[in-house]
């Protein structure tokens, strides 16, 4: 008996804590909302090509968003999208995806962001319009940059592509023919300015500094001012982190 009046005690406490933490809670949350904003890639984007692009969504709101899920509308095709479980009060999320825009010119898009709030089971969800700059197919040619350390490993790679569209055997085959190339052209401290050879379809450019290599892979023609962009990025780096 005396255990029975125990736990019937145990369970009355327990009761009341639930209905205060839930009261607290419901005071806490009270007038306080996500403010969701959205970032989409504004221009670099080509038509009728799956496009890399990066989209930023950032909580200004006062209080944790939960389970955010983002979809598009528009003359497009998006993939890559992945729910984001929980995003604090301004905190920022990145995330990679994949667009490729039906047509050239300004494209308008629909950004729908669905979301509960925390403590909140009710799913709230509003649109927002953005528009993307989108350029003719074949309009960028670098598919590829590669930041190579003298020793030859590998330090950084950025694609237009999706890591998903990479095939790492050429890739790998790249890097290997790169790594080939800089033995033989930079054999003395005499052998300076940048380098050019080909890859299949791809063109690549070499450019070194004190203590690593930039490689830009091409596809069709050179741009006019790449070699000088090159040898002012890696001057940059060298300076800021060599």
């Amino acid at each position: 008996e005396l255990r029975t009046n125990n736990f019937k005690k145990a369970m009355e406490l327990m009761e009341k804590a639930r209905f205060v933490v839930s009261d607290n809670v419901k005071k806490y949350s009270q007038g306080k909302y996500p403010k969701l904003m959205v970032k989409l890639p504004e221009s670099g984007i080509e038509a009728d090509v799956w496009n890399k692009g990066i989209i930023e969504i950032v909580n200004r709101g006062d209080i944790i968003a939960r389970n955010i899920d983002l979809s598009f509308r528009g003359n497009l095709e998006v993939k890559g999208i992945q729910r984001i479980e929980k995003l604090g009060v301004g905190d920022k999320r990145l995330m990679e995806i994949g667009l490729k825009p039906k047509e050239e010119g300004e494209l308008s898009v629909d950004v729908l962001l669905a979301y509960q709030r925390a403590f909140d089971d009710t799913n709230y969800q509003f649109n927002v319009a953005k528009k993307i700059a989108v350029d003719v197919g074949g309009t960028y040619l670098i598919e590829d940059v590669m930041l190579i350390q003298k020793s030859g490993i590998l330090i950084s790679e950025v694609s237009r592509k999706l890591e998903e569209d990479i095939d790492r055997d050429i890739f790998s085959g790249m890097l290997t023919a790169v790594k080939e190339f800089i033995k033989d052209s930079f054999k003395g401290k005499e052998d300076t300015g940048l380098r050019r050879m080909d890859f299949g379809e791809n063109k690549i450019l070499l450019e070194h500094g004190q203590y690593t290599y930039i490689t830009t892979i091409l596809v069709g023609g050179e741009p006019k001012y790449l070699p000088l962009y090159m040898m002012e990025v890696l001057k940059e780096i060298e300076e800021k982190y060599g």
